[in-house]
């Protein structure tokens, strides 16, 4: 495993360590994982639940530009 680079995040001219490093592998979901029709899918949040399995609700963009919540299936 390699280690990823520090961001720098510059604040008023002081450099602090980025917190969060986005993973490589990213985007983890895109429209073409859902089984229909979107322009576009966010990783809203994820939490784990009672029985030890994790559950993703994820924000979609529908093709009319609404969004709405849903879990995508495993």
């Amino acid at each position: 495993m390699t280690t990823p680079e520090t961001t720098l995040v510059n604040v008023e001219g002081v450099h602090y360590p980025s917190l969060l490093l986005r993973h490589p592998g990213n985007p983890i979901l895109t429209r073409k994982d859902w089984p229909y029709s979107i322009n576009s899918v966010f990783n809203a949040g994820a939490t784990t639940l009672p029985d030890g399995t994790t559950l993703l609700l994820c924000r979609v963009e529908d093709r009319r530009g609404l969004s709405h919540l849903c879990a995508p299936d495993p």
